[in-house]
């Protein structure tokens, strides 16, 4: 009973301190992202939401998560992907005004693949081998001015988009990359 007391009694002192230091922030986003692959570059666009948590009340540290909802495209070539990302995100504010603020940021992305098909067939039925999921890593930084918010960011799936055995070409692996320019705003 007194661990739950003492555990309930943190917890208190936390939610109380963090309406003190640094705030937690929403951000909505549009932007271009290409997505590079073994085969080619597919052009398209990219919107975006994320939620920052502050994780302290002495230094501007933030977890960010959320959603990006990406569409790419080519001759014949439609793609896809809702993007969750986990990162760990450092605001630093220059100068006095505090208006201005630079956030470098690194973390995990979980990839659900919507779409991909080439030549209207489905590459994620047999016998083409598509992942639905794919899991990777990114970095970035995003440049706030008060509310509003440019970006440019680049993750690689550690998985391949496509993998599959070919009697042609042996074993066929396409991995990807993305990479993401953007503008937005903050609240």
């Amino acid at each position: 009973m007194k661990k739950v007391l003492v555990l309930l009694a943190v917890l208190a002192m936390t939610v109380g301190a963090s309406a003190k230091g640094f705030n937690d922030y929403n951000r909505v986003e549009l932007g271009y992202s290409p997505m590079f692959a073994t085969g080619g570059t597919m052009h398209g666009f990219e919107a975006a939401y994320a939620r920052g948590f502050h994780l302290s009340q002495k230094h501007p540290m933030y977890i960010e998560t959320g959603g990006r909802l990406a569409y790419r495209g080519a001759t014949e070539t439609n793609f896809l992907r809702l993007t969750v990302p986990v990162d760990f995100t450092w605001r630093f504010t220059v100068g006095r005004s505090g208006n201005f603020k630079i956030s470098p940021y690194s973390g995990f992305t979980f990839n659900i693949n919507l779409l991909y098909d080439v030549f209207d067939q489905n590459q994620f039925k047999d016998p083409y081998g598509g992942n639905r999921f794919q899991v990777g890593w990114e970095v970035g930084s995003k440049f706030n001015y008060k509310a509003f918010v440019w970006g440019i960011g680049f993750n690689v799936d550690f998985n391949p988009l496509v993998s599959f055995d070919n009697v042609w070409l042996g074993g066929v692996n396409t991995y990807t990359s993305n990479l993401f320019i953007s503008a937005g705003y903050e609240f």
